[in-house]
């Protein structure tokens, strides 16, 4: 009920491993150009992953470009109903791969294959963070497309880049999610660099961004610095009680 007692609040950005992520850095890209979705598919809180956007998406870009190209959703809870799949089908008219329940992709296989992908999309709208896997996708080098809101746009303001060339549209007037069209189109630009300078520049920008602001080890000084600042406050708090009394 009041404001009095909160001090200046820090955010930290303690979203990866960085470690853990680059060990498996490659030069040896997937080889045909990948397009993944790492989020979990589900259709609780009215699909807050939009999944089905990606899905969308997916069969748009398949109707305006020629290049070829592997769309994949990871499926990692492993929890994708018949229902889901039928959906993500006809959306996608058939072009994303979904992971099979079934399907054995331990974490070591997950780091190989974001290393290896060339396009990362996350289509969170509805929550503050923008969910550990654009993390991971942002320190392994992928082209990060995703809306321009939240986190996504935050920490990309913050480093500079407030009209980075990958961020998607949001459909702010009906669905409040991303526009699937829009979507579609970022996605065909990040595929069209694929192969010129111009997507080791992109990779290279995500990359020190997600460092930057989304790593554990970036967050280490961050974190050592508010606790010496806590822990002085606290020391010189005593000395002036102490000398009032």
């Amino acid at each position: 009920k009041t404001q009095e007692i909160l001090a200046p609040q820090s955010v930290w950005g303690v979203g990866a491993h960085h470690q853990e992520i680059s060990k498996y850095h490659t030069s040896e890209k997937f080889e045909v150009p990948t397009i993944y979705f790492g989020n979990r598919i589900s259709d609780t809180a009215n699909r807050y992953t939009n999944y089905d956007t990606f899905a969308e998406a997916m069969g748009i870009l398949s109707t305006i470009t020629d290049k070829p190209f592997r769309a994949v959703m990871l499926n990692p809870t492993r929890k994708v109903t018949d229902e889901q799949l039928d959906l993500i089908n006809s959306l996608s008219k058939g072009v994303v791969e979904v992971m099979s329940n079934n399907e054995d992709f331990t974490r070591e296989d997950y780091l190989k294959f974001i290393n290896k992908a060339h396009i990362s999309c996350n289509l969170f709208v509805t929550e503050v963070h923008g969910g550990v896997t654009h993390c991971e996708a942002m320190m392994a080098q992928n082209i990060a497309v995703f809306p321009k809101v939240n986190n996504y746009y935050h920490k990309m303001k913050a480093a500079g880049y407030e009209d980075y060339e990958f961020f998607c549209e949001i459909d702010t007037e009906n669905t409040h999610k991303p526009n699937p069209h829009d979507l579609a189109q970022k996605v065909k630009q990040a595929l069209e660099i694929i192969g010129t300078p111009k997507e080791s520049e992109i990779r290279d920008l995500v990359y020190t961004v997600g460092y930057k602001y989304e790593s554990y080890e970036s967050a280490c000084d961050r974190i050592v610095n508010d606790i010496t600042t806590l822990y002085m406050n606290k020391i010189l708090s005593n000395i002036e009680e102490t000398v009032n009394n």
